[in-house]
């Protein structure tokens, strides 16, 4: 009996049926579908890539943020505090007043609503009774012969007194005391109802 051997073209179709069996045609079919997916995701990141370019990050700007103001400071390096002071001669207040027998007044930076005298209570300027003015405890009062008041015409008018027989209309009573300069003009004079004279009253700064 003669021996068969295997052919060239035998081989080939048992590799050609190894291929296309069943079981490897499967496998190969599982590789075909893992690169197409590869190739998918490949094709869908580098189109994304190219269309929507990530923007720049731009560097936040800086923030100025202004100084406080330093305290002003007087020459000597020290700080202010309070208002500055009034100079002497500033006018301080200016108003009319009428003040009846009893009654008083007294001068400041405010104008001053009649003091009545009863039970010991004094003013800078009081009206007695009868034909008499008086100063109270805090000052001198002084009669300038001028024609109208000034701060300049009470501060040279030094004959003081405590007491003076009140004067006719339109006569100047100046009043100097506790830092400030005052002038009171008599403008009325009335006996009824009730004796009262009636003062335009100016106010300057003197001193601190």
């Amino acid at each position: 009996m003669a021996t068969m051997g295997t052919t060239p073209t035998g081989s080939r179709k048992k590799l050609m049926d190894r291929f296309t069996s069943p079981r490897h045609v499967g496998f190969w079919g599982i590789i075909t579908g893992i690169a197409t997916v590869i190739i998918l995701v490949a094709t869908l990141t580098s189109n994304s890539s190219s269309s929507n370019p990530v923007p720049p990050i731009s560097p936040t700007p800086a923030v100025s943020v202004p100084s406080a103001p330093e305290p002003s400071q007087t020459s000597n390096g020290a700080t202010p505090t309070g208002p500055p002071s009034t100079a002497a001669g500033t006018p301080l207040t200016h108003y009319h007043v009428t003040v009846a027998v009893g009654y008083g007044i007294n001068f400041g930076s405010s104008p001053s609503a009649p003091v009545n005298l009863a039970n010991g209570s004094q003013a800078d300027l009081e009206y007695q009774g009868g034909v008499y003015l008086a100063v109270g405890t805090s000052g001198q009062i002084s009669e300038p012969s001028v024609a109208s008041p000034s701060y300049q015409a009470c501060l040279n008018d030094t004959a003081y007194a405590t007491k003076v027989i009140a004067p006719a209309a339109q006569s100047i009573i100046c009043f100097t005391g506790h830092g400030i300069i005052a002038s009171a003009l008599i403008t009325n004079f009335v006996t009824e109802p009730v004796q009262s004279l009636t003062f335009d009253v100016t106010v300057w700064k003197q001193s601190d």
